[in-house]
């Protein structure tokens, strides 16, 4: 069912896509067509944009599949800046300058508590996965990547054995 090629973009070029102008387009049979390079193309405005205009209900099993895979590339972007806006409310020194402190402040679970709607203890597990990702490049980027989310890589990552399983091509950059 899904070894079958995506449709045609119907004319979108990858720079439609980048620039934040490409959508999904109408195919035969009331079929959605999406953009070429959907796959390919990283998380953020863009991406963002192109999947609000996805119907699900008109695609093919294999555009479904893409589809899921741009979002969860979506949401893993979300998800590792949501941990990187936790730090920076962790290092800020007041409320109304942008100076940053070297150390967390004492009350950044109580700030991240507030502005998340949950109780101090989750804001300290929180912070505490954001700070600790923060140590580790290799694990973050992995986590902004498309293969897991953050909730399962948080328990994978923690294990001292940790060693991602990576889909097949993937190159580890050492820099």
């Amino acid at each position: 069912m899904f070894d079958s090629q995506s449709q045609p973009s119907g004319g979108q070029s990858p720079d439609d896509i980048t620039s934040g102008k490409a959508e999904a387009g109408q195919g035969p049979g009331g079929l959605q067509i999406l953009p070429e390079g959907l796959d390919a193309m990283a998380p953020g405005a863009a991406l963002g944009a192109v999947l609000e205009t996805v119907d699900l209900s008109r695609l093919t099993g294999y555009d479904t599949v893409l589809v899921l895979r741009a979002q969860q590339r979506q949401v893993s972007h979300y998800q590792a800046r949501l941990h990187e806006a936790m730090i920076e409310v962790a290092h800020a020194v007041s409320a109304t300058t942008a100076e940053r402190s070297s150390r967390p402040n004492r009350f950044a679970a109580d700030e991240i508590a507030a502005a998340l709607a949950c109780c101090r203890r989750k804001a300290e597990s929180k912070l505490a996965t954001a700070l600790w990702l923060r140590g580790r490049r290799p694990a973050a980027r992995f986590l902004q990547s498309d293969y897991v989310g953050c909730g399962q890589a948080r328990a994978d990552t923690s294990r001292a054995d940790f060693r991602p399983v990576r889909p097949r091509g993937y190159v580890e950059d050492h820099s």
